[in-house]
């Protein structure tokens, strides 16, 4: 039955991976990404990778929703971490979006080997990740204006069964996505391992994206998709993603998504009905991103530079009426939960080289200011990082969050 859609048919798909001989360049980026990605990891205390995960995580669903134009406030992230969501409901509906995404990516990533396996590149793992990161919300979160106008209600898991339009790029016949995504899972799932599987992801971010297969939330259930891949690879341990990247590039992002969208320009063009030449400059685009992301965060964890700014977060804390107490014999202890591992209360205080009640009120200051943490009153300490804490030793890491902090202690400050 012929179809009243431009594009009907998995053919018009084609190319999804350019020849060998055209992807050398970025063979040759993807192995230093391998290898940058390991050294970073090199030598970096358990203890500091674990506290980063959750933080990172916000600022992961920070980034991918700000893409889409529906992020919210950093704090208001974190109150939302601990179910504290905003009385106005647009703002609580951002927060609930935001947890949905933190969750989902949390929830991927503890099932890596049953949702990727040996294929990479399943179209129910894409599917399950619409469907967690969908079920999460409740109906009034779901509502989703189509092109006409109408309101629909995004149901989670669903393969779309209707025209949408993004920019300018009109999306397959909703008909023709399930043959799409068999193709896409067939060509992808080739590559399994290594250098091949990372470029294949690079690809397949932006066919996927490309067919479209949902209603709405194509954009983060890739970007989701493409970061659980990633971790699958053994590249991210939870301590980068090309989530900030592509948001702070965002118009960069649309445009070689764009020129990948193109149609084939003249024969020297590859042989498909897409343009190869513009898939592979968004690869490259891609591999830019993640090798930047990893350059970036290597700096940022260099354990004398994390040292440093430990002690410089402190004095600035002291200098607070709220943890004026605070002194910095706290550091050593400190310290010692982030690299080394949790630490008894008696082992905080002797650290310190303070006398009992003078130790004793360290402790306190140090528990009220969030960077070590205790499940009961009388555990061990962790270490953790809360957003002020974040923002204190790793500094335009989350440039939002450093405004958010700053805005924050100025307003007690001010007592308003």
């Amino acid at each position: 039955m012929a179809s009243n859609y431009h594009i009907h048919d998995p053919s018009q798909m084609e190319p999804l991976l350019p020849g060998q001989t055209k992807i050398g360049p970025l063979r040759e980026r993807a192995a230093e990404i391998f290898r940058e990605s390991h050294r970073m990891r090199e030598g970096l205390p358990h203890h500091l990778k674990a506290a980063l995960r959750e933080p990172l995580r916000m600022m992961n669903a920070y980034y991918s929703n700000k893409i889409e134009g529906q992020h919210t406030e950093p704090l208001l992230i974190e109150q939302a971490m601990a179910e504290d969501y905003s009385s106005k409901p647009e703002v609580a509906s951002k927060q609930r979006q935001a947890l949905a995404h933190i969750k989902t990516e949390r929830h991927g990533e503890s099932r890596l080997n049953e949702w990727f396996g040996t294929r990479l590149f399943s179209h129910e793992t894409v599917r399950l990740i619409h469907e967690h990161l969908y079920g999460q919300l409740g109906e009034q979160d779901r509502i989703q204006v189509g092109p006409t106008g109408k309101k629909v209600i995004v149901q989670p898991g669903m393969w779309r069964d209707s025209e949408v339009k993004v920019r300018h790029h009109i999306p397959p016949d909703p008909a023709t996505v399930p043959a799409l995504l068999s193709r896409w899972e067939e060509v992808y799932s080739r590559e399994k391992a290594g250098e091949s599987a990372l470029i294949a992801i690079a690809f397949a971010h932006h066919r996927l994206a490309w067919i479209h297969p949902f209603v709405d939330g194509n954009g983060r259930t890739a970007r989701l998709h493409t970061h659980l891949a990633l971790s699958h690879l053994g590249l991210t341990a939870g301590l980068w993603s090309p989530m900030r990247e592509l948001a702070r590039r965002h118009e960069e992002y649309y445009a070689y998504l764009g020129e990948a969208d193109a149609e084939r320009q003249g024969a020297t063009d590859g042989r498909g009905v897409l343009s190869e030449r513009g898939l592979i400059k968004w690869g490259g685009f891609f591999l830019d991103v993640c090798a930047d992301q990893i350059s970036f965060m290597s700096d940022r964890l260099q354990m004398s530079s994390v040292r440093e700014r430990l002690k410089m977060f402190l004095a600035a804390q002291a200098q607070l009426e709220a943890f004026k107490s605070l002194k910095m014999a706290a550091e050593q202890p400190i310290l010692h939960a982030m690299t080394v591992g949790p630490i008894s209360r008696a082992l905080f205080k002797a650290m310190t080289l303070q006398a009992p009640r003078t130790a004793e009120r360290t402790l306190k200051v140090v528990l009220d200011l969030g960077i070590l943490k205790s499940d009961t009153p009388r555990g061990e300490l962790y270490f953790v990082m809360p957003g002020r804490v974040l923002s204190g030793l790793f500094p335009n890491l989350w440039p939002e969050l450093d405004a958010d902090v700053a805005a924050s202690i100025n307003k007690v400050q001010l007592g308003r």
